[in-house]
């Protein structure tokens, strides 16, 4: 008989577009609505017994290099919600890269990323000529 797992132990494989892979725990991974939602549709969560550690989700909609913003944005927000001068730093980006950005926040549910970064790209918006 297996035990259930605990979340730190629990791995969660995410491979962007390009094929590349990003592992992380699950309760970063879990930042996010829409990977959660596909865990506990797959009985994928720890509370059930399983002898899988490992799960992977395949993100073909995302690219690598947004893959890595999020997990890093994920890492620092996972027991973290307030803003701080980190954020700022970490949305030190360029236009296209912010935009792309929000859009993933909203297409994989990561309510705190959206928010965040909608208000930059509204504020790039209002800046410019």
């Amino acid at each position: 008989m297996t035990k259930p797992l605990v979340e730190a132990e629990r791995t969660i494989r995410l491979v962007s577009h390009e094929g590349e892979t990003f592992d992380t725990d699950l309760l970063t991974a879990t930042t996010s609505g829409y990977i959660k939602e596909y865990l506990q549709a797959n009985g994928d969560m720890p509370e059930q017994e399983q002898e899988q550690l490992t799960a992977v989700i395949s993100l073909p909609f995302v690219r690598s290099p947004i893959l890595s913003k999020i997990l890093t944005w994920a890492q620092h927000h996972k027991a973290e919600q307030e803003l701080s001068a980190w954020d700022a730093e970490f949305l030190n980006m360029d236009g296209t890269t912010l935009l792309e950005l929000a859009m993933m926040a909203y297409f994989l549910d990561i309510k705190g990323l959206l928010e965040m970064t909608a208000a930059a790209v509204a504020k790039g918006i209002m800046m410019e000529p």
